[in-house]
């Protein structure tokens, strides 16, 4: 099966890995980005020996101006890895490193608060945004407790319609009414909206789970295009998502995972076949890697 539709029946003895792998990853698919090199040498994030749950003894490092992509099949550790970066899960060993600060037992609370890390999370209906909000409430949340957003505990309506104003100017927001509910926009716009609020402050470190899922092409590439902004102006990104060909269009380097392993950290450019392979748990003899990070 490829995207809820099956592709084809075989018996066990008429189908081979490569065949197989071929079938998984589907026809090669243009998109219109247009990716800077760069040549940025600080390192933002750096994993070392990660185990938590489902992921077993993960190392990477993310370098400013730099996309490091990870791709698998889904249900294969993508969510936990997030989940223990981001301090929503602790982990059993390991190390994580933002910027040479140790934050490896941060609470979520105290990373949001304390560092310039933006999180694009898998759902943006129940972990990105508060349907039952408006825009400029939910383009608030990581700080509507500070100036100019608060003034003796009380929301300051007009500071936050600005931003609100200013958020729907600059990321193209449409079908927003006064005081709507985000949760009646569409899912474009919804991503839109946890967008302008992830990169409103300019962060130095982005993780972007599944950012285009369940969107049309245009919305896809105006996300795409936003975060290769981002990168350009200096953020490490980690992209994770199922979707092959668009995270390897966004990827500087490719990680591979499987079972909570990475199989290996490559070249995007990497011949298709082989990346099925090793989303499969299967490590090529031909592969050429890339073996940094």
């Amino acid at each position: 099966m490829r995207k809820g539709k099956v592709i084809n029946t075989f018996e066990n003895k008429n189908i081979n890995t490569q065949k197989l792998a071929n079938m998984m990853i589907g026809e090669h698919q243009e998109t219109n980005l247009t990716k800077q090199p760069l040549s940025f040498q600080e390192t933002v994030l750096k994993v070392d020996n990660l185990v938590a749950k489902t992921i077993n003894n993960i190392s990477f490092q993310i370098k400013a101006g730099e996309i490091l992509g990870i791709v698998g099949v889904d249900g294969n550790g993508q969510q936990e890895l997030v989940s223990v970066i981001m301090g929503l899960i602790k982990p059993h060993k390991g190390k994580i490193e933002y910027k040479n600060i140790d934050i490896t037992n941060w609470t979520v609370e105290k990373i949001i608060k304390q560092l310039s890390i933006a999180h694009i999370p898998e759902d943006r209906k129940t972990m990105g945004l508060v349907s039952s909000l408006n825009v400029g409430q939910n383009l608030i949340l990581k700080k509507y407790y500070c100036y100019p957003f608060s003034k003796w505990k009380i929301l300051q309506k007009k500071a936050i319609k600005i931003v609100e104003n200013e958020a729907i100017h600059n990321f193209h927001i449409g079908g927003v009414e006064a005081n709507i509910n985000v949760g009646k926009l569409s899912g474009g716009n919804q991503q839109k909206i946890i967008l302008a609020r992830e990169l409103s402050n300019n962060p130095q470190l982005i993780i972007a789970m599944q950012p285009t899922r369940g969107l049309d092409i245009n919305a896809t590439e105006y996300i795409q295009q936003q975060l290769l902004k981002a990168r350009e102006n200096g953020s490490a990104i980690l992209y994770v998502s199922t979707e092959l060909e668009e995270v390897r269009k966004m990827s500087d380097r490719l990680a591979i995972i499987y079972r909570g392993q990475f199989m290996d950290t490559i070249n995007p450019n990497t011949d298709l076949e082989k990346i099925g392979l090793l989303m499969m748990g299967i490590k090529p003899t031909s592969c050429t890697f890339d073996k940094t990070g």
